[in-house]
Order: structure tokens, then C-alpha cells, then sequence
């Protein structure tokens, strides 16, 4: 029952995200053919290599690319990224073995094309039937966010404050 519960949390957490995912990704329109392959080892090391084919309308390559690495053991996690328009995404988790409920995580999101660089740094607590994180990244910006379920049902809030502001 509490593996239902955190499921169903989970999925109340990460329906902005995969909205968000939905248009900036653009797999609801502008493709004409795509293709994803995973491989998956019982060492913990998965993997993702995707290539889409999309309506030239810019300067952008007719064909883009992602490959995706992700590695885990019970208290780290490391995930890499790397796509043809030069994106490049590393994150590194760590879990205590103390307290399971707390995970500790580091997001780098590298640009080569446009020379921008993104460090996040943050931390996440789960419960039966919350959910809550806290980040800063190095663009000054404060979050926290937290989700409770409340049976089949889930409600959430989310905070940020952009510490340029002081």
C-alpha cells in the first residue's frame, strides 16, 4: 500500500514536468519520424539513444540526437546526457544510508553552443505521503516545492524566490 501511495505521489510531482517535457521536447508535433533504442543491465547501467527526424524550418540539423547514460547502485546515481545541439546534462545523486527518505542531488547543464552554463544544487525528502524539495542554483533562484497525497488524491505548492533581488 505505502509503494501505491509514493507511486501516486510521484506522479502528481512530475506532472508539470512531463508537460513541460511534452512541448519543449516537441513530441507532439513538428517530427516526422523518430527512434528510440534502451538497453538495460542488472549492474544498474541503462541506457537511451534517441534520433528524431523534424521539419527544417531554421538552420537546425533535419536530424537530432540524444544519448542517454544513467548508473545506480542503492546510495548514488550518476545520469549523463548528451545531445547533437551541443546540450550536455550531468547529475549526481546521493542517498544516506541512515536516512532513505533524503536524497542530495547535483545538476550541471552545459551549453556548448551558446556558452551558458546551469549548477543546481539540491535536496529531497519523501515520506508514506509527501513529497518536498529544496534547491538553489547558480543563477541565485530559491525553490521548494512540497506534495501530500490525500488518499487517491494530491495537492501541492511550489516557491521560488530569486535571490537577485536583494
Amino acid at each position: 500500500n505505502k509503494s501505491n501511495q509514493l507511486q501516486t505521489l510521484e506522479s502528481y510531482s512530475n506532472l508539470t514536468k512531463l508537460q513541460e517535457d511534452l512541448l519543449k521536447k516537441g513530441y507532439c508535433f513538428g517530427q516526422l519520424a523518430a527512434l528510440a533504442v534502451y538497453t538495460k543491465h542488472e549492474s544498474g547501467l541503462n541506457t537511451k539513444t534517441s534520433l528524431k527526424q523534424v521539419k527544417s524550418t531554421t538552420d537546425a540539423p533535419d536530424i537530432t540526437g540524444t544519448t542517454y547514460f544513467k548508473f545506480t547502485d542503492p546510495r548514488f546515481a550518476l545520469k549523463q546526457e548528451f545531445q547533437t545541439s551541443l546540450l550536455y546534462k550531468t547529475i549526481l545523486e546521493f542517498t544516506p544510508e541512515k536516512f532513505k527518505n533524503v536524497k542530495g542531488k547535483i545538476e550541471v547543464e552545459a551549453n556548448r553552443a551558446t556558452g551558458a552554463c546551469k549548477q543546481t544544487a539540491s535536496i529531497e525528502c519523501n515520506s508514506d505521503k509527501t513529497k518536498s524539495k529544496v534547491a538553489l542554483g547558480s543563477d541565485n533562484l530559491f525553490k521548494t516545492s512540497i506534495v501530500r497525497s490525500f488518499g487517491s488524491f494530491g495537492a501541492g505548492i511550489d516557491f521560488a524566490f530569486d535571490l537577485n533581488t536583494w
